[in-house]
């Protein structure tokens, strides 16, 4: 869920609530949906949510919010185009830079997609670039994760890892 915390008064507002707590890992696929990954323009708040199908597939997309709470609408349909591959999103455990990032204009999103199985591996890391202010636009695969290689070494015997977007 995607969680906002007033400053003012100290209280938290889960803007995505579920139903669901505890882990999604033992739950029966198609009875929850993940949102996670928020991105804030202006008063709003976007956010990729996926709907586990099973045998690794998903239905997955882009959301909004307001930053004050209301029903999550959804910006951009992504399930045809990414049906085996997510946002990673082990990354925060190493830095606080996002895999996902909205442009200044709030009319892109640049995310980093791995396929589930690699989630944890950085092997299969590939950058894309999704146009939501547009949604029958492509979305571009601008990196292969060949190509996060290129600026290494020959004799660099560990992958290059994307990091963030910042």
């Amino acid at each position: 869920d995607i969680w906002t915390l007033s400053i003012q008064d100290g209280t938290f507002t889960n803007l995505t609530n579920d139903g669901v707590t505890g882990s999604w890992a033992a739950l029966e696929n198609g009875t929850y949906v993940l949102d996670y990954l928020p991105m804030w323009h202006d008063d709003m708040i976007y956010f990729w949510r996926v709907e586990p199908l099973g045998d690794f597939q998903y239905n997955i997309g882009i959301y909004s919010v307001g930053a004050a709470g209301g029903e999550a609408e959804m910006v951009r349909d992504l399930g045809d185009i990414f049906t085996t591959m997510l946002p990673w999103f082990n990354q925060a455990s190493m830095s606080m830079d996002s895999v996902s990032v909205l442009s200044p204009d709030g009319a892109q999103v640049a995310v980093i997609m791995a396929a589930f199985g690699d989630m944890f591996s950085t092997s299969q890391s590939n950058l894309w670039l999704i146009d939501i202010a547009d949604a029958d636009a492509e979305a571009q695969w601008l990196m292969s994760s060949e190509d996060f290689q290129a600026g290494y070494p020959g004799w660099q015997n560990l992958p290059g890892v994307p990091q963030g977007l910042s």
